[in-house]
């Protein structure tokens, strides 16, 4: 039995994935992997996974049909790499350790501000996300992904509720706090309904604290 590749982290140089059929590591090869890569992800954030066809994402990319399965195995093979990339790119950005000394206060800032900075550099990917998360054609790799995050957060909001800096409350409820804030602006500010500028952003941040401060 062929066993899958694990993808690389983001970052890492060039991302070939493991499948059952030879796979093109040429220049020309990796290319037309991005464009697949880059044509799901737009597709599948405006449009959906279900109601997105592999020819049409053929098509937007530039490349054969049957092209596409020489990287993914399925659709849904080409939903999850897509998923765990961006996924693990979210965490990775979010929960990179913070300057020593740095308080409370100021960490919780810096999260805030890393999420929102995140969620305007890819707006896509950030659609794409919120569109699947928890949907069932999320494998269960796909879904670790996602725990990465909110185990990540809830620790860190734990330990500030045991040094008293954020009030006794559940941690998955300062986490969706946050995570629904960011997550809402960037979909008003992507539909001209929001100027996220700096004030907006420092605005947030404020009374996201004192809605959880001690």
């Amino acid at each position: 039995m062929v066993k899958k590749k694990k993808a690389p982290a983001p970052g890492t140089g060039a991302y070939v994935p493991g499948v059952v059929q030879p796979v093109d590591t040429s220049v020309e090869g990796l290319d037309k992997h991005h464009r697949i890569m880059d044509a799901a992800l737009e597709l599948f954030a405006i449009r959906g996974y279900p109601a997105t066809a592999v020819p049409e994402i053929a098509k937007a990319a530039g490349v054969a049909t049957g092209t596409i399965y020489r990287y993914f195995e399925t659709k849904e093979d080409l939903l999850n790499t897509l998923y765990q990339r961006w996924r693990s790119h979210f965490n990775d950005s979010i929960l990179a350790p913070a300057p020593d000394g740095l308080s409370v206060e100021g960490a919780f800032g810096l999260i805030w501000r890393r999420m929102i900075g995140w969620m305007r550099d890819y707006p896509l990917q950030t659609i794409f996300l919120e569109q699947h998360y928890l949907k069932p054609f999320l494998s269960d790799e796909s879904r670790e992904h996602d725990g990465v995050y909110i185990a990540g957060a809830e620790a860190l909001v734990a330990m500030a509720i045991d040094t008293g800096d954020i009030r006794p409350m559940p941690p998955g409820l300062v986490t969706a706090m946050v995570w629904g804030t960011a997550v809402g602006m960037s979909k008003l500010e992507h539909s001209g309904n929001l100027v996220l500028d700096e004030a907006a952003i420092s605005h947030a941040e404020k009374n996201l604290w004192n809605a959880i401060k001690a």
